[in-house]
């Protein structure tokens, strides 16, 4: 993870920590991440973090509207060619109808932490998000 961007891995770093943590708001402060509708949401950026049950950080999502660095050296925008050439194949598919390819690769085996890229819905965006994977 200490070769992610300095954005990427600042929002990795929330993964895992409860919403009680003392440290958290000034954490949240810095990344400038407004609380909307119960997610930690920043439209204009692109950037949404969810709380999962028992109040614990469990998903970043970096949306059509992220224009930063990734993980693995994707560029933004990045189409489904490149990110083959950069991740190699495709571990699975989107379940959803007219669901493309997902690539899913391990940041942190410890803490469970993953990163996972799709071409999103009809191909429109691609989607990238830092999760925590339960088993």
């Amino acid at each position: 993870m200490k070769k992610l961007a300095s954005v990427p891995r600042r929002l990795v770093s929330l993964l895992g920590r409860h919403v009680s943590d003392a440290k958290l708001p000034a954490e949240l402060k810095k990344l400038k991440l407004p609380k909307t509708q119960g997610k930690l949401k920043d439209t204009k950026r692109g950037i949404t973090v969810s709380v999962g049950r028992g109040g614990v950080i469990r998903e970043v999502h970096l949306g059509k509207n992220y224009d930063g660095p990734l993980a693995f050296k994707l560029p933004s925008g990045v189409n489904d060619f490149t990110a083959t050439k950069l991740l190699g194949k495709p571990t699975g598919e989107l379940k959803k109808k007219d669901g493309g390819s997902v690539w899913e690769k391990v940041l942190d085996a410890d803490r469970g932490i993953y990163f996972s890229r799709s071409s999103g819905h009809f191909d429109w965006w691609s989607e990238h998000r830092f999760f925590i994977k339960t088993k």
